[in-house]
């Protein structure tokens, strides 16, 4: 009689097995929330042409056309993308995202390659190997797709805590 071996003793068996199916499942999981998150408005089902950037840190943002790749140059300073959120009547900016040089490239390429879905949406699979996000203020960039380090940037947080954070169309 053959005896059947259960998933955890085969993982325990074999670490190489236990580390693919983990790594597959935290990919997924990150693939989730950042596409959840990473574009507030999509996720809140409002569909926008529109997109907040700011050029100051997210002390100020301004609308323009979401089909554009942060970061470009706006009056002579570099602008990225500003995920504004209002929380107790308060807008306020909860994370800033930009692509990498590589990721730039990638997300250029993809909508070159593509040119028959919107540019944000070709944008976005790129999005986990090539943008990160910074809170307002912070000094380092965390890789999207390093979920452990973006997540909670990610996760709008209302300024002096409490309330409901909704996000706002530009």
């Amino acid at each position: 009689m053959r005896e059947t071996m259960g998933v955890r003793e085969r993982l325990n068996r074999n670490p190489r097995l236990a580390a693919i199916v983990v790594a597959a499942l935290l990919l997924i999981a990150g693939v989730a929330v950042a596409l959840q998150f990473s574009d507030g408005a999509h996720a809140a089902g409002m569909a926008s042409d529109k997109a907040f950037f700011t050029i100051d840190d997210g002390a100020t943002w301004f609308a323009d056309d979401a089909a554009k790749i942060a970061p470009f140059q706006h009056d002579g300073k570099e602008a990225v993308r500003a995920y504004v959120f209002e929380c107790n009547g308060k807008r306020f900016v909860n994370h800033l995202e930009r692509f990498t040089p590589e990721g730039h490239k990638a997300a250029e390429a993809a909508i070159k390659a593509n040119q028959s879905r919107q540019p944000a949406d070709v944008a976005a699979q790129v999005r986990l190997s090539g943008a990160e996000v910074k809170r307002p203020g912070a000094k380092l960039w965390a890789s999207l797709g390093d979920l452990t380090k973006s997540g909670p940037i990610l996760r709008p947080r209302c300024p002096g805590g409490g309330g409901d954070a909704k996000p706002v169309e530009p």
